[in-house]
């Protein structure tokens, strides 16, 4: 019974942290800071599969990454502009 509250616990806390850094990558993407949202979200979206919020968290990756492959792209950065492109693409 002890076991099952710990596990309860856990994962309520684990959901509200993904919740927090949801909101702030949100938050980070209205105000076009791409690279905050990208690193403040990247870990998130690729660990938590199993969680209720993962498609969220995997939007504002891809939307982040997305959007710092295309300011990549603006500046002429290939390889960079590449490595983006294809973290968007084995997220989806």
């Amino acid at each position: 019974m002890l076991l099952f509250f710990a596990i309860a616990i856990s994962a309520c806390c684990n959901s509200q942290n993904i919740t927090v850094q949801c909101q702030q990558a949100d938050s980070l993407l209205q105000v076009q800071n791409f690279s905050a949202a990208y690193k403040t979200i990247k870990q998130v979206a690729l660990s938590n599969i199993n969680d209720t919020l993962y498609p969220d968290a995997l939007w504002y990756y891809v939307a982040a990454a997305t959007m710092l492959e295309k300011e990549q792209r603006l500046n002429e950065n290939w390889d960079s502009e590449l490595k983006y492109a294809m973290e968007v693409l084995a997220a989806i």
